[in-house]
């Protein structure tokens, strides 16, 4: 049985109106579908890779079957969300533009030759963003067993031991990249064809 886990870090302990309004419709379209689900958050933390390491730790210690982050500054097609979750892919992301006041977007297509990776309306990303992504368990779990390990003192007093299964830094290429480009460098991840999140 599905059940979804929606993780949201957040700096600033709030969300934009466009998350919630696409909280509430997403609350509702899967309620209507009988989709077991609930809503976390990691408040305060500033440093997002830690953030998302620790949302995917707790996450494990659940019976959840799909960790879905969402970020706290975007609003989504609450039918995306549904299709995301009913997908077979272990991880499925959407991609938003760039806050710029040109159009680009935080995303990179994997090519053979001159044509895109592409199967079923589904596109092999090489780079994609984290902040609308959905990730089966078993992609967790397996990346949880060589992550490195680290402590976390939480806001209560207690100490967790918890994994970095996302990270950023210098990579091989030599550039900076953060948390999201990082996970997607470690397991495949696909994007449809039709999904543009605003």
């Amino acid at each position: 049985m599905t059940f979804v886990r929606f993780a949201t870090p957040c700096l600033d302990h709030k969300v934009t109106l466009e998350y919630l309004m696409s909280a509430l419709r997403t609350e509702k379209l899967l309620l209507d579908n009988g989709i077991k689900h609930e809503w976390s958050n990691r408040p305060g933390d500033p440093l997002i890779a830690k953030a998302r390491s620790s949302a995917a730790c707790e996450f494990l210690k659940g019976d959840g079957t799909d960790l879905f982050f969402l970020d706290d500054d975007i609003g989504w097609p609450c039918e995306k969300a549904l299709e995301f979750i009913q997908s077979d892919a272990p991880v499925i992301a959407g991609v938003y533009p760039h806050k710029m006041e040109e159009l680009s977007f935080p995303c990179s297509l994997e090519a053979d030759g001159d044509r895109l990776v592409e199967k079923d309306g589904l596109y092999r990303a090489v780079l994609a963003p984290t902040g609308f992504m959905r990730i089966k368990r078993w992609v967790i779990e397996k990346l949880y067993e060589t992550a490195p390990p680290y402590r976390e003192t939480e806001a209560d007093g207690v100490t967790y031991e918890r994994r970095a299964i996302f990270n950023s830094g210098p990579a091989a290429d030599g550039n900076w990249w953060g948390e999201d480009y990082a996970f997607c460098n470690a397991c495949p991840i696909v994007i449809p064809g039709n999904t543009a999140i605003n």
